[in-house]
């Protein structure tokens, strides 16, 4: 080993994990001598850079990576520049995405051919395969029992795939886990904390330095509208709903009364335009049913949708060809009248209130006269809201309104793409309009909230809130996005009726929604005001990793790393707990691994820790402690191989896996004699692909073979090798180590605290009576008074280099004639002869110098 000081070895423990995060990427072509970093028409930016260099290593190790960088951050260049070398290429997107995609593909000069989740959904898979597979908002795949989901997997069955999402986690941890089960398959959910650092793959909008700053956001603001007017007291509707009477479901459903109630508050404490379209489409279905029961017949909810509900009518099937007869539909009538005529009442007390809304756009237009000459964009769940919005404020000028149905301005409607370019021109790459037809105020539903870029805007408006915070940040994330010209993006919210409040617990909900998804995802922007802060208590494992990358980059700049490094380089860091820091190589992949109190982890929260106590001045390293060290990491690597591909899982992932390899023992065990070794051969090549990592659509795949009958046993195993070859492209082919490569230890960064340095002096003592310099450490300047390059030095030299001329001596009458007195009547009381007692006393002499001597 080779002994440095402890900046050098922090530097090169450093640049050793760190690798070439900020190196340049690949050219685009082999013919033109571009720079690396530079991906057709597009320059990308440091960020990005390290983040294509991070999703390739995940690629390598895992065959898919999740990238959750906030919104904004340039992802989808980041993922052309991952995928560009790839043969075929597919992007599976929301629909409404397909123009950028092929608009960003074009940039880059990178092929791309697209799929839709809607597409998939409907069982509209592509006709090929593909190499590699991009999937955009992928958070929509998160659903596993979803057709989209199981096609999904199909398709990535065969590919490597980079998930893209700002918000994978909206509802519950299991987002995350089904979504990277895509490629990871069941192996996703028992996941170590180190392993979902290297796989999942997220940094705050500060990470993203350059010339193209994100704004920063500012401290959302409530917007108060006043109480609920219109002879309609802020307690009285919810009332009226909440005791509206049951439903009558349809035949084969659920009551959902109570459901029912809750989504009707929820869209009155958006609109009141809301509400009453919420009642009207309620007691339009009710119509349909009844129609249906006074003709004998009891629609499914299927049945039920033959019946087309439109805008002001209902248009009325033939319940005989449309639903089975049906005995006894007079007490089902009369549930369903008495439903009915609760929500008339309630849609004719909406209806004569007057002014809500207006508030609501009077608080809007006071937004307006805040942030003159800014643009704004206001975001609702229900386009009616947006409609109502709109209507009251058109005159004012510049004003638009974006629904699924389409665009309209004041003189009319427009397509979507042409509100859009006029609303934000520089990120549509458009020239600006003529003031004629500029649009400043653009009211939209969710339907902007993901893929689109708005960032000629620099203030977002939320008219209700949704029922997850991820949607929260999605709308936040259309205006704080790179390119930005504005310095500050600010936010506001339109605080919802407090009975409302009280009720469905809108703000509660997206506090714990919130919660959660910083736990497992990292943490997210400003969304509401009493949000903020409420999650930073335990931090995610994507988070743990950008703070070790933050101390291991300012060690990078500390020194300049070792290179060529064939020994292992040892130091010793000052530090207010013993252990140390070690990087190491493990299947050709470096690793940090940190130590404290005899315990060997890689766990990301313990290594932060580790790493913030590494950083104190150099004293010496103790070759007693650094062997201790290795044998320590060598242990916790043997344990680490022999536990690799174990599946303790009891899941049915597991269980199918347990089956297959039971199956493969059987037919090996009951092969003929002639055919042994062929067999054992295909036997062994199956195993290798059954304890491989599996995604979703590679365990289904093995789970249709382990139940498969009328085939012999050989062709059976030809099966099960020819999906493990089909798998060999996308990740490595088992658990375990695959290289082969011996684990190294590249450097070792020793911990010691001040009191194991001065309590080590009577353990340490070597054979010659010598004192190692381990026993004393530095000298408070910062300077050993000892050679490192020397096995130890006598006490007495060691007295003489603390103490000049002068000062206190080794055994003199001022403090060793002392020492011994003391220990003269203890020793006689001790008994034994007078060499043992002179031993003792030489001892303490030695505990006594260990504890004076300053160090």
């Amino acid at each position: 080993m080779r002994i440095v000081d402890a900046t050098t070895a922090r530097a090169t423990l450093a640049a050793a994990w760190l690798g070439t995060d900020d190196a340049p990427i690949k050219a685009v072509s082999g013919s033109d001598q571009r720079s690396r970093n530079v991906l057709g028409a597009v320059v990308l930016r440091p960020h990005q850079i390290s983040a294509v260099a991070r999703v390739g290593a995940a690629m390598e190790e895992f065959g898919g990576a999740l990238l959750c960088d906030a919104v904004g951050m340039g992802k989808t260049f980041v993922a052309l520049a991952v995928a560009r070398d790839a043969p075929q290429r597919l992007i599976v997107a929301p629909a409404m995405l397909r123009d950028m995609w092929r608009t960003a593909a074009s940039r880059a000069e990178v092929g791309v051919e697209f799929a839709s989740f809607e597409a998939l959904s409907r069982g509209r898979v592509p006709a090929h395969d593909s190499a590699f597979i991009v999937v955009d908002e992928a958070h929509h795949a998160r659903n596993p029992s979803t057709r989209r989901f199981r096609e999904l997997a199909a398709l990535a069955s065969r590919a490597r795939v980079l998930l893209l999402s700002a918000t994978p986690v909206h509802n519950r941890r299991e987002d995350i886990v089904t979504l990277l089960s895509l490629f990871l398959g069941a192996r996703a959910a028992s996941l170590t904390t180190a392993e979902i650092t290297r796989c999942v793959i997220r940094r705050e909008r500060a990470a993203a330095t350059g010339s193209s700053i994100i704004p920063l956001i500012a401290e959302p603001e409530w917007v108060d509208v006043g109480d609920r007017g219109g002879g309609t007291p802020d307690d009285t509707l919810p009332a009226l709903l909440l005791d509206l009477p049951p439903p009558l479901p349809v035949r084969n459903g659920g009551d959902g009364g109570a459901l029912i109630a809750h989504a009707l508050i929820r869209q009155w404490a958006s609109s009141d335009a809301a509400l009453r379209a919420g009642l009207r489409r309620r007691v339009k279905k009710s119509i349909a049913l009844a129609h249906a029961l006074e003709n004998g017949v009891y629609p499914s909810a299927r049945e039920l949708t033959a019946w087309v509900i439109g805008e002001d009518s209902v248009q009325l099937g033939f319940p005989s060809f449309l639903a089975p007869a049906h005995a006894n539909t007079a007490e089902l009538l009369a549930t369903l009248r008495e439903h009915r005529e609760a929500l008339c009442k309630v849609l004719g007390l909406v209806g004569a209130a007057e002014g809500d809304d207006r508030r609501r756009a009077s608080a809007l237009r006071d937004i307006r006269r805040k942030h003159a000459g800014v643009k704004i964009v206001a975001f609702s769940q229900y386009a009616e809201t947006v409609h109502a919005l709109f209507v009251e404020l058109m005159r004012d000028g510049e004003v638009a309104a974006l629904t699924s149905r389409g665009a309209r301005i004041a003189s009319g409607a427009i397509s979507r793409a042409d509100a859009i370019a006029r609303f934000a021109p520089a990120a549509s790459r458009q020239s600006p309009p003529p003031r004629s037809s500029a649009i400043s105020l653009l009211l939209t539903t969710d339907i902007l909230s993901e893929g689109v870029n708005l960032q000629d805007a620099g203030v977002v408006v939320h008219l209700d809130l949704p029922w997850t915070a991820a949607r929260l940040e999605q709308r936040v994330g259309r205006i704080a996005r790179m390119g930005s010209r504005h310095q500050t993006a600010f936010s506001y919210a339109l605080q919802p009726p407090v009975s409302a409040e009280a009720i469905v617990r809108i703000e509660a909900t997206l506090r714990s929604k919130l919660k959660l998804t910083t736990a497992v995802a990292g943490r997210m922007v400003n969304l509401l005001p009493t949000c903020n802060g409420a999650s930073d208590e335990t931090k995610s494992p994507a988070v743990l990793s950008e703070d070790i990358r933050r101390v291991l980059l300012s060690w990078r700049s500390g020194a300049e790393p070792l290179h060529d490094i064939a020994a292992p380089i040892v130091a010793a860091s000052g530090a207010t707990e013993c252990g140390f820091v070690a990087a190491c190589t493990v299947d050709g992949r470096v690793t940090l691994l940190s130590a404290s109190r005899e315990s060997v982890s890689e766990d990301p929260a313990e290594l932060l820790a580790t790493l913030r106590m590494a950083g104190g001045v150099t004293v010496d390293a103790s070759s007693q402690s650094a062997k201790k060290a290795f044998r320590a990491i060598e242990l916790h690597l043997a344990s680490s191989r022999a536990m690799a591909g174990v599946f303790p899982d009891r899941s049915a992932a597991g269980q199918l896996r347990r089956s297959v390899l039971r199956r493969i023992s059987v037919i090996t065990a009951r092969a003929r004699p002639h055919a042994r070794a062929h067999v054992a051969t295909l036997a062994e090549r199956a195993r290798t692909t059954v304890n491989g990592r599996l995604g979703a659509g590679a365990e289904s795949e093995l789970r249709v073979a382990a139940s498969s009958t009328g085939m012999s046993d050989e062709e059976w195993l030809r099966g099960i090798v020819l999906l493990g070859e089909r798998q060999s492209h996308v990740a490595r082919a088992t658990e375990g180590p695959s290289s082969g490569e011996i684990s190294r230890v590249i450097v070792l960064l020793l911990l010691r605290s001040k009191r194991e340095r001065r309590n080590r002096c009577h353990r340490q003592r070597n054979a010659d009576g010598l004192v190692s310099p381990l026993d004393y450490g530095s000298h408070p300047d910062g300077t050993s008074p000892f050679d490192s390059s020397q096995g130890g030095t006598n006490a007495n030299e060691v007295h003489e280099r603390f103490h000049p001329a002068g000062g206190r001596r080794w055994g003199s009458d001022n403090d060793g004639g002392l020492l011994a007195g003391y220990h003269s009547t203890r020793d006689r009381r001790r008994g034994g002869s007078a060499k043992d007692r002179a031993s003792r006393r030489g001892s303490a002499r030695e505990i006594w110098v260990a504890r004076h001597l300053p160090l």
